[in-house]
């Protein structure tokens, strides 16, 4: 089954994009893209709350265009990353919705390895359910939508998936119809190369200084140091003053 695109804006870059909270300065987001120009790189960012409007945009249509009532649909966050999407988002207000576990261990030099657990409903089989959509606020390589998709789909039998994100990059997506992204973003040069995407929010939680330091070193050639110690000193103690993850997203 060939996905379906629907897509707000697409951007093309063969340098950085960044995701970053509302509690990220735009004079920090400025220093990180001066840095990055001076290595020789492009540095995009783009905030939560601007991809989070635009998402919900997108989705307003979304029970007309896949025929289904909102009772028949059942919106899934899968893991940390999903909470800010979840707690950005006012068009899940009106529907059921579930957070489910999903985690990426990042291992420097290593791809990530995901885990994904169980939707949990009410009943054991819900055939009631006729469209499941999977919102993160990543979709990169894919990986923990499949999984979520291959472990849950035996509980909904009736059910059509979909995805949603803030950003994406173009992928099949096993067992997905449609894809809807605030943003979509492909590399200028080369098809075959891909674009980097990382959340503000992951590189301060996930692993700590290890995973930063591995990503300064795998995208800067001479000012990873100067990337990592303005990272540190600032944009860790910006982050933490980000507010509580809400109770509401669970």
């Amino acid at each position: 089954m060939k996905i379906k695109y629907r897509i707000n804006e697409t951007v093309s870059t063969n340098g950085l994009v960044l995701i970053a909270p509302t509690c990220i300065s735009s004079k920090s987001l400025s220093v990180l893209q001066e840095i990055a120009w001076e290595d020789g790189k492009k540095l995009l960012s783009f905030y939560e709350s601007t991809l989070a409007e635009s998402l919900d945009q997108l989705l307003c249509t979304f029970c007309d265009l896949n025929g289904v009532k909102k009772e028949e649909a059942l919106l899934v966050f899968p893991g940390a990353s999903a909470v800010d999407v979840c707690r950005g988002s006012v068009f899940k207000d009106s529907y059921t919705y579930k957070h489910v576990y999903a985690k990426r261990f990042w291992f420097p030099d290593q791809d990530p390895v995901v885990t994904v657990g169980e939707i949990y409903t009410r009943r054991f089989i819900n055939s009631g359910i006729r469209a499941i959509l999977v919102l993160d606020d990543v979709i990169s390589s894919g990986q923990t939508l499949v999984k979520l998709r291959e472990r849950n789909a035996w509980k909904f039998p009736n059910a059509v998936w979909h995805a949603g994100s803030w950003i994406t990059r173009k992928n099949s997506l096993k067992g997905y119809e449609t894809l809807y992204s605030s943003l979509l973003v492909a590399h200028s040069s080369d098809k075959g190369l891909k674009v980097p995407i990382n959340s503000l929010s992951t590189l301060c939680e996930c692993g700590g200084e290890d995973v930063r330091r591995a990503y300064a070193t795998k995208h800067f050639k001479r000012l990873s140091e100067d990337f990592l110690k303005f990272f540190e000193k600032v944009v860790v103690k910006e982050w933490i003053t980000r507010p509580g993850i809400s109770d509401s997203c669970y």
